[in-house]
């Protein structure tokens, strides 16, 4: 494989050129600027080609998502200071790939229980554990319309 760069309309674009037939893999690293991760940015591919896409960026509460990735999983180890995800990307060019603050993850909070209550509804028969109460108090309510 090799890589070659030339001029498309207005633009540099480099490609990756096998020069033989059969399966290939390789490996490419680059930096580039963000803007706006909200707005997101295009990655460029093939349409024959999967890719394993890792990502890591500088800023801490970020996490990675695009609509054309067969599997998005963290990055590890990550520092404390610094966001980063692995994808696998299905055949499409490009692909969208776009930021966006870190969800609330509810599966890895802990499960609690209170058992404080409003002394109002508390001590409300309609609001009895038992229900009888509260169905009594809307049967009275229903019964005073007619």
């Amino acid at each position: 494989m090799r890589v070659v760069k030339d001029r498309v309309g207005d633009e540099d674009a480099y490609f990756i050129i096998a020069e033989k037939a059969g399966r290939m893999t390789g490996k490419a690293s680059f930096e580039m600027p963000l803007t706006d991760p909200d707005k997101g940015w295009l990655l460029p591919g093939g349409p024959a080609a999967m890719r394993q896409v890792t990502l890591r960026w500088d800023q801490p509460g970020w996490e990675f998502f695009s609509p054309g990735a067969a599997r998005i999983t963290t990055l590890d180890p990550l520092a404390a200071r610094e966001s980063g995800a692995v994808m696998i990307l299905g055949p499409a060019d490009p692909v969208l790939i776009q930021a966006r603050p870190k969800q609330r993850d509810v599966s890895t909070e802990e499960t609690r229980f209170s058992r404080k209550c409003p002394i109002s509804i508390c001590q409300d028969p309609a609001w009895s554990m038992a229900g009888t109460g509260f169905r009594s108090a809307r049967r009275k309510a229903a019964s005073r319309r007619w």
